[in-house]
């Protein structure tokens, strides 16, 4: 077991004896139990405890992502800040663009030409007369 799963398992324990009032040896048979599979006792009670833990440690994950992103956010700007002071934003020789090039619009499409048969007539005649066995 790496020391990652035993520390989970850990404060799994201490959160059980801190917030549920269990005894340790309870607390820790308890999570054993529930890590095997089995429904024990107090299943319910260590199922709610698993999810309460996990979402305070992906809290903390989730907390020192955004101080790691806040970091480098703040160091890019600040890395373009002189950047764009001295720039003149909008003038198209500042980025080497190209001019503007004006697009003509499609052409509307064309009319459909009149048409010499209604609509439920078929285009290929009439169909086949049957023949009474003949």
């Amino acid at each position: 077991m790496t020391t990652a799963a035993e520390a989970a398992i850990e404060l799994h324990v201490q959160r059980l004896v801190d917030a549920h009032g269990l005894d340790e040896p309870t607390a820790r048979s308890a999570v054993d139990a529930y890590r095997r599979g089995e429904r024990g006792e107090h299943h319910e009670l260590v199922h709610g405890a698993a999810f309460e833990v996990l979402a305070a440690l992906q809290g903390q994950n989730v907390a020192a992502l955004l101080a790691a992103v806040r970091a480098v956010a703040e160091r890019c700007f600040a890395a373009l800040r002189p950047i764009l002071q001295t720039s003149t934003v909008g003038q198209r020789e500042d980025f080497g663009l190209v001019p503007v090039v004006e697009v003509e619009q499609p052409a509307a499409p064309r009319a459909r030409p009149e048409r010499r048969r209604p609509a439920w007539q078929s285009p290929y005649g009439p169909p086949p007369r049957r023949s009474r066995g003949r």
